[in-house]
């Protein structure tokens, strides 16, 4: 079991398969928690038996047992529940050994040949099947609030406030046999996997739009398989868009010649018949998804793509600035205007205002652990819904933000982002990225240029820039292809901010060669927190303004207990008025490496071996440039002191030595809240 929204039917959390439980602790204090939650049941074999679009699944149930001659036509072998809208469930155990089938609708073989409907199509047969996790059920217990249906046939509304009235239904248990969940029989579950196994069957592919292929290619299947399994994971209020992109980005293949059409059709609708059912739409239909998967098919055909290329390296030894020819107009851009031209151009479009501008790139870098992606998100999400960041307004649009080095992580974080500031935000996770970006002819950055076309976002975030670029970062030739491939992008329109890291040491510019600095609209220096928790922000470099410093906290938000029952968390940024902070104690630029070193050599315990900090701190170009050995002890020693006098820091004694924290966050002075990311 596990948690559903009250009221409803929705999962409380993105990941129900893997937070469902049978630990009657864990499932109590999830009642604690939400109290008037409703609850769904997974894993089991469960029947769905509607009373709609003239279809009556209780009625086609006894009907379809009785001519098995299972129960002598009734409900009594089985578990059933009443539903609030007036069904019923018929739920099985999962037997050992079943594959957890598609969930779809059944006409069982037992009947015959299911009616046809008064438009020509045949009607649903009523009976909705959920096997393993591929689907659930909402549980006996919960509640539905449901509208008021009049004599009419349409719903009531109240004389006075004109709004429709509503009325609490619960999910009721209607027959609980004497061995409380068997098995379903035999005969029954054949003639559920025969259902199942006819469906595909009944499909014809009416596209002739496709190249002729006599077999699937392995890249072409196993494109599909990911593109399906997306599709099946994904949740309510995003089904459409999902299914209709990855439909398209099949098409292509299938344009190419890596795919058969029958094969990707095939698989497409069996993923989208795997949909969790949306309480706000209701059932996706067999036509429905069939009528999308189709259109989209013959959009993407009509954009054929092959198998990736050659890399990026081969494609570029030699080339000086590498050529994008396929994303570039055939049409030069050049133009020549004369002074009096100039005052006609139309202004920019800024994405925050006085900061960052479409077609801008900017960076975001600092230290490990500084909070870059912490940052990174927020005004990705503001940006949004269009909301102000720092006292600077945005302008709302759509945001893709790049997910290349934790994408579970960051799909966490925009949760979390959701949760505090509400809205639908049109911000997009793009995961499979990692190491990827580099090599501009591979499938992976194909798809990401074809949503950025798609979608015309107005921001682009690269999280983080070493992740999804893995070059020499040193090297003028390979930093500048990144430039351009990330000029490319801005030139479709978004503003383009990486997130990278800052060099060992203090330091202005973001990591490796100033090929990248000198090519950026916008820089931001993301600082260490201070003993406060303090993170000040610097922006170090703005074509679009004067420069502009803001600060921030990091404050864990509390997202629902997993499956061990532990507190799901996640980091938050919450802006901080630097104004009203105390002035910081000035710090030279050896204090601030040593304790950016600090930071990177603690990680999330909080504290490391005074040893170990000492001799990262004293090689040669870290807090000192001197070729003497003794100098740069000397100078850590100093450093040390001073951080410690100035509270700075903390220094402890144990068995294995001493040790050293940031103070206050390991208990000594002021408390600083230490996020699980």
């Amino acid at each position: 079991m596990f948690p559903v929204e009250p009221g409803g039917k929705r999962p409380l959390h993105r990941g129900w398969q893997q937070v469902a439980t049978r630990d009657i602790e864990v499932i109590r204090r999830w009642g604690i928690d939400h109290p008037n939650a409703n609850f769904g049941l997974t894993n089991v074999v469960g029947l769905d038996l509607d009373r709609k679009h003239g279809a009556d699944g209780v009625e086609l149930f006894l009907k379809w047992t009785k001519a098995l001659a299972l129960t002598g036509g009734d409900l009594s072998a089985t578990l059933t529940v009443t539903t609030a809208t007036g069904s019923a469930h018929a739920i099985f155990a999962l037997p050992k050994g079943v594959d957890a089938l598609a969930q779809t609708n059944i006409w069982p073989a037992a009947i015959g040949d299911r009616p046809d409907g008064p438009d020509g199509r045949p009607l649903g047969s009523g009976i909705d099947l959920r096997i393993g996790t591929k689907g659930y059920l909402v549980a006996a217990g919960s509640i539905r609030e449901l509208p008021v249906i009049g004599a009419d046939g349409d719903p009531s509304i109240h004389p006075v406030t004109e709004k429709p009235l509503t009325e609490t239904r619960r999910y009721r248990l209607r027959n609980v046999p004497p061995g409380l969940v068997g098995t379903p029989p035999l005969a029954l579950l054949a003639d559920i996997e025969a259902s199942v196994a006819r469906k595909k069957t009944e499909r014809v592919a009416p596209l002739a739009l496709a190249k002729v292929t006599e077999s699937d290619s392995a890249y072409g299947l196993a494109a599909l398989m990911e593109e399906c399994k997306e599709i099946r994971e994904t949740m309510p209020g995003g089904q459409n868009s999902t299914l209709n992109a990855a439909a398209f980005a099949v098409g292509r293949l299938v344009g190419g010649g890596e795919l058969k059409l029958e094969t990707a059709r095939e698989g497409l609708i069996d993923a989208g018949l795997a949909m969790l059912v949306d309480p706000h739409r209701g059932d996706w239909s067999l036509d429905e998804i069939a009528a999308l998967v189709d259109r989209s098919l013959a959009d993407g055909i009509a954009k054929p793509r092959g198998a990736p290329g050659e890399d990026f390296a081969k494609a570029f030894d030699g080339i000086s600035v590498p050529p994008f020819a396929p994303m570039v107009p055939s049409r030069s851009r050049f133009r020549l205007l004369g002074l009096d031209e100039l005052g006609q151009e139309p202004p920019r479009k800024h994405v925050i205002k006085g900061l960052l501008a479409r077609g801008d790139l900017g960076c975001i870098f600092g230290q490990p652990g500084a909070g870059k992606s912490v940052l990174g998100p927020y005004l990705a999400y503001r940006i949004g819904l269009g909301l102000p960041v720092f006292g600077m307004k945005t302008i709302a649009g759509p945001v893709i933000y790049v997910g290349a080095e934790d994408p579970h992580g960051m799909g966490t974080r925009l949760r979390a982002l959701q949760k505090v500031h509400g809205g639908a935000a049109p911000v997009h996770l793009a995961t499979g990225l990692a190491g990827m970006m580099a090599d501009r002819k591979s499938a992976e950055m194909q798809d990401l240029l074809d949503c950025v076309m798609l979608l015309e976002p107005s921001l682009v975030v690269i999280d983080t820039l070493a992740v999804g670029f893995p070059v020499d970062e040193n090297a003028s030739r390979e930093m500048g292809a990144v430039v351009q491939i990330c000029r490319m992008i801005a030139d479709l329109g978004p503003a383009v901010v990486p997130i990278h890291h800052s060099p060992k040491g203090d330091s202005s510019t973001p990591r490796g060669h100033s090929i990248l600095n000198g090519a950026l609209d916008v820089s931001i220096k993301v600082d260490p927190a201070d003993a406060e928790g303090n993170i000040r922000c610097s922006c170090m470099k703005n074509r679009n303004g004067f420069p502009r410093n803001f600060g921030f906290k990091i404050r864990s938000e509390a997202l629902g207990i997993d499956e061990d029952g532990d507190p799901i968390t996640a980091p938050v940024c919450e802006e901080v008025d630097l104004r009203s902070l105390p002035k910081g104690v000035k710090l030279s630029a050896a204090k601030r490496a040593a304790l950016s070193i600090l930071d990177e050599v603690a990680g999330i315990s909080g504290r490391a071996s005074v040893v170990a900090w000492r001799t990262l701190c004293i090689a040669p170009g870290v807090i000192s440039n001197t070729d003497s050995e003794k100098n740069r002890s000397d100078m850590f020693g100093r450093a040390m002191r001073e951080l410690l006098a100035a509270k700075l820091i903390t220094i402890g004694d144990e068995a294995a030595g001493q040790w050293v924290s940031r103070y206050g966050a390991l208990g000594t002075g002021p408390e600083i809240e230490r996020p699980d990311f």
